[in-house]
C-alpha cells in the first residue's frame, strides 16, 4: 500500500494489506498485555521512528525503505 504497488486488481493483495494490518493490531494488543508484572504504555506501531501524527511520506520511509518493524521487547522473547 505505502508502496502504491498494490495490484487492486488481485483480491490477494487486499488480504495481505489485511495481514500486514492486523500484526499491527496484534502487535498493540500485546503491549498492553501484563507480562511478569510490566506492561508498557499504549503506543501506536512505530512510535519510536516517527511523530504522533506521521506523513505518507514518513511511513513509507521507514516501512518501505529502512525496511523497519515495531521493536519486539526482550521480555516478549524471554517469556514462556
Amino acid at each position: 500500500v505505502l508502496e502504491e504497488s498494490m495490484n487492486l486488481t488481485h483480491f490477494d493483495s487486499f488480504k495481505r494489506a489485511d495481514v500486514y494490518a492486523l500484526g499491527l493490531i496484534l502487535w498493540e494488543i500485546a503491549r498492553r498485555c501484563n507480562v511478569g508484572g510490566i506492561h508498557d504504555d499504549y503506543q501506536l506501531p512505530f512510535y519510536d521512528l516517527v511523530p504522533s501524527d506521521p506523513t505518507i511520506e514518513e511511513m513509507r520511509k521507514v516501512v518501505c525503505t529502512d525496511r523497519q518493524r515495531p521493536s519486539i521487547p526482550n521480555r516478549w522473547q524471554s517469556n514462556e
